[in-house]
């Protein structure tokens, strides 16, 4: 677990490999209900989750789910190193929606948008760009 965070009694995880391996979440919670899933390391790494809705049944890979509660998420990760006159850039960013099942865990997971933007300057001239949306 690389990243803790904790707000309203609740602890949430971060991974530094995966960007979503946990998230404990409250007994009640409501739909709107938001929070931020590592503060300590804002503005390099940030997750932030709300809750879409509470559905009594969820169907997902042909399995039926009862006590199911839909969040989304927002991933960042963005990093500048800085080196004499060399300079390298990376920023990630990827969106999408849970389902969470109470007593199962993750059921479902959709990543709806990703980007990701690298690039290196050397004395004012860029090379090494790479920029890719899906």
């Amino acid at each position: 677990m690389g990243y803790i965070g904790q707000d309203s009694n609740t602890v949430f995880g971060l991974n530094t490999v995966s960007p979503i391996v946990g998230v404990g979440i409250q007994k009640d919670v409501s739909a709107g209900a938001s929070w931020s899933v590592a503060p300590v390391d804002l503005p390099r790494h940030s997750m932030q989750m709300s809750v879409l809705q509470h559905l009594d049944n969820y169907s997902a890979n042909g399995s039926n789910f009862s006590d199911v509660i839909a969040l989304r998420g927002i991933y960042t990760d963005v990093s500048m190193n800085a080196n004499g006159t060399d300079t390298s850039y990376h920023k990630e960013t990827a969106q999408g929606t849970l389902c969470i099942a109470r007593g199962v865990g993750f059921i479902y997971a959709n990543v709806d948008q990703y980007e990701l933007l690298n690039y290196q300057s050397y004395a004012g001239s860029r090379y090494g760009y790479t920029h890719r949306i899906v």
